[in-house]
């Protein structure tokens, strides 16, 4: 608009652009900022087009903003689920760890990284600590999660805690094997359960009807 109203007013320099018709009047060139029907023409459709991307750039803008807030917003409320069950999983008194089908780690629990020394690392941890103890080699051949992924039915096993620094405590392990979308057994859920108090009070119960 200001180019055109220079060259109208002969402040400014005509540059030709060959986009631009030339019309003719009396075999007298005339150059578009000249011609007021041409040049408000062009001035108006700059303005349209100009008026046309504001408008669908902020209606854009607006849809995105409001789909950003709706992301937030689900993404909140599953941080606040998965925090609420972390807390009720770590808070069950138990044991819980998954298994790949190659027995690595895929995630435990606090109270499993507490028991076993565990930690979690994508995966890449062995499933018991290494000990030379025979208490350790005698867990490894009744693995519960072994037996579990084998048979591909749920198993449950009752022996002594196999590290040394929980000696004397009795534990119950069941293993749960989980079937991808083929049927087959992909991953294995392990929940360990320490039963010492159980076991005391059932021995004390049998010792008291023996008695009586």
């Amino acid at each position: 608009l200001c180019l055109g109203i220079g060259e109208a007013r002969q402040w400014l320099p005509h540059y030709p652009i060959d986009l631009f018709p030339y019309p003719q009047e009396a075999s007298v060139t005339v150059l578009p900022a000249h011609y007021m029907p041409f040049a408000v023409g062009k001035i108006s459709a700059c303005l349209l087009v100009f008026w046309v991307t504001a408008f669908f750039g902020a209606l854009l803008g607006n849809q995105l903003r409001f789909r950003e807030e709706s992301l937030r917003r689900v993404a909140e409320d599953i941080q606040a689920s998965e925090q609420r069950l972390q807390a009720v999983v770590n808070s069950m008194g138990a044991a819980l760890m998954l298994w790949s089908r190659d027995l690595r780690l895929v995630w435990c629990n606090q109270m499993a990284r507490e028991w076993f020394r565990l930690e979690e690392a994508g995966g890449a941890v062995p499933c018991r600590p290494a000990s030379d103890s025979e208490t350790v080699r005698a867990a490894c051949r009744e693995c519960a999660p072994v037996a579990a992924l084998n048979s591909g039915l749920p198993t449950v096993i009752e022996r002594p805690h196999p590290l040394s620094s929980n000696g004397g405590r009795m534990i119950r392990i069941q293993a749960f094997p989980i079937r991808n979308s083929q049927g087959d057994v992909a991953q294995v859920l392990e929940l360990v359960q320490d039963i010492t108090d159980e076991k005391a009070m059932q021995a004390q119960i049998l010792h008291s009807e023996k008695m009586a």
